[in-house]
């Protein structure tokens, strides 16, 4: 009895142990960071970014510890467009909310750069934030401002609406 209560002791320890390593852990974008060599290329021409494949998804159930069911989901890709200086590996991006109010802190103000990898290397951004199971979801009706952003400056806007009951 006593070597039974043992093994339920360290079943459970190492449960608790392992438990976080299991929890959701999403891939998002990095922080922009400038290189020396941005900073120092006032000549490089910064494009209006083209942005598509916009893919907005909501939690779809309650924070459990263990999955991200209750993490929202921004994607897109960005790109530059054709006869652009550069590649889009070089720009960071800002976000800005122009109309409407970002309840949920999906964009927090700091640039972020693409995402790149061994599988990644398309310009695609990823954002998620703590949305909750569908019955505590608040709509979302806003309308944004993407810019490219190399070394300390920004280029022009590209203007879209994000909606979602």
């Amino acid at each position: 009895m006593k070597l039974l209560a043992t093994l339920q002791v360290a079943a459970l320890a190492y449960i608790a142990a392992i438990a976080p390593s299991a929890a959701c852990s999403p891939m998002t974008s990095d922080f922009y960071t400038p290189t020396p060599s941005s900073l120092a290329d006032q000549d490089l021409r910064i494009p209006k970014p083209q942005v598509s494949h916009i893919n907005l998804s909501r939690g779809s159930g309650p924070p459990d510890g263990f999955s991200c069911a209750d993490l929202g989901f921004l994607s897109m890709k960005i790109g530059l467009p054709e006869g652009s200086e550069g590649s889009i590996e070089q720009f960071g991006v800002t976000i800005e909310v122009v109309e409407g109010k970002d309840s949920f802190h999906i964009f927090h103000g700091n640039p972020i750069a693409p995402v790149s990898g061994d599988t990644i290397k398309d310009g695609s951004i990823w954002l998620n934030w703590l949305d909750g199971a569908p019955e505590d979801h608040q709509p979302i009706n806003l309308e944004v401002e993407l810019r490219l952003v190399y070394g300390n400056r920004n280029g022009p806007p590209e203007r879209f609406k994000l909606v979602s009951p």
